[in-house]
């Protein structure tokens, strides 16, 4: 799986709203101003467009503001000079929110990277081929955001003949991970020994219950706060 890329769609929709706010303001009486549609331009641009492209917007809403104030005679403080000024505070915030975007992408992206390495880690790919088996496997998480759940798989040769286990644990996340890892790990050390399913499936009964038993203890000791804050 390759990670999520930053590829905004319908990049044409800030220039849209500058062609709209022009025919309005041309089929409407010089009263009713479209100055409101041009400074949401460089807002619309912010999640689409990229610092050049928002300024760009910016640049075209404000001239063709002006241009318009001309053409109605309405170029004044009010109608001119004060819209022009809050289409470039708009303009300049639109370019912090971009950024501000970007960098959040950027951790959700390393984040996404991060996950991937620990689903590859507990969840190998299987060999192509083992004895007289043809292998494929392909992990689609329910949901596109989290790519690490509770679903596993594990194919491995041992003295019984090739053995597989395809399972679902409870939970989601770092939680369903670990439990993930137990699984497997207990099916790969009883899968050599038992020689038939249902003592396989003892075996890592047992070996589950114990490593349970472990964490649980493991769990309520670093848990427990230290002996100088007891009463």
């Amino acid at each position: 799986m390759s990670a999520p890329v930053w590829r905004p769609k319908r990049t044409w929709v800030p220039w849209a709203v500058i062609v709209v706010a022009v025919v309005i303001d041309l089929v409407t009486p010089t009263a009713v101003s479209s100055a409101a549609l041009l400074i949401a331009a460089p807002v619309a641009a912010a999640p689409l467009l990229g610092p050049v492209g928002i300024v760009l917007v910016g640049a075209v809403s404000m001239a063709v503001h002006a241009w318009l104030a001309r053409v109605d005679h309405t170029f004044g403080w009010q109608h001119g000079i004060a819209n022009q000024l809050c289409l470039l505070a708009v303009t300049v915030l639109s370019v912090w929110l971009n950024h501000n975007l970007r960098m959040q992408h950027g951790k959700a992206d390393r984040a996404w990277r991060a996950a991937a390495l620990a689903q590859r880690a507990v969840l190998p790919a299987p060999p192509e081929e083992l004895g007289a088996l043809r292998i494929a496997a392909h992990y689609v998480p329910a949901d596109r955001e989290a790519l690490i759940g509770g679903d596993l798989y594990v194919v491995q040769d041992t003295p019984f003949g090739v053995r597989v286990m395809i399972g679902d644990v409870r939970g989601k996340g770092l939680g369903a991970v670990a439990a993930v890892s137990m699984d497997i790990s207990a099916f790969r050390f009883a899968a050599d020994l038992a020689g038939t399913l249902p003592e396989l499936v003892d075996a890592m009964e047992e070996s589950l219950r114990r490593e349970g038993a472990r964490r649980q203890g493991l769990d309520q000791t670093e848990g427990s706060p230290p002996p100088s804050s007891r009463n």
